[in-house]
């Protein structure tokens, strides 16, 4: 219920599920067709191009999940060369 006792309209069409390992190739939009989300800006250490600690980030960027572990982030590039 809402704070004058209207119950909210459903924004799903059924259940809301879980999907891990979900790759989304689109982004999501708005009404009127922009892109959904923030933009962040990544401060990174400018010998290394490594990111600095996440006391020195947007606090968008501390968020779980948005920051890739290094090694990560080096094998989700590694596969993209392969693929060229």
């Amino acid at each position: 219920m809402d704070v004058i006792g209207i119950p909210p309209a459903p924004v799903c069409g059924g259940d809301i599920q879980n999907q891990g390992n979900f790759c989304g190739s689109q982004p999501w939009r708005n009404p009127d067709g922009s892109a959904d989300g923030d933009t962040i800006f990544v401060r990174t250490d400018c010998v290394t191009r490594a990111p600095l600690d996440l006391d020195k980030q947007d606090p968008a960027y501390r968020n779980p999940g948005v920051p890739l572990d290094r090694g990560t982030l080096a094998d989700i590039l590694a596969s993209w060369q392969a693929e060229l």
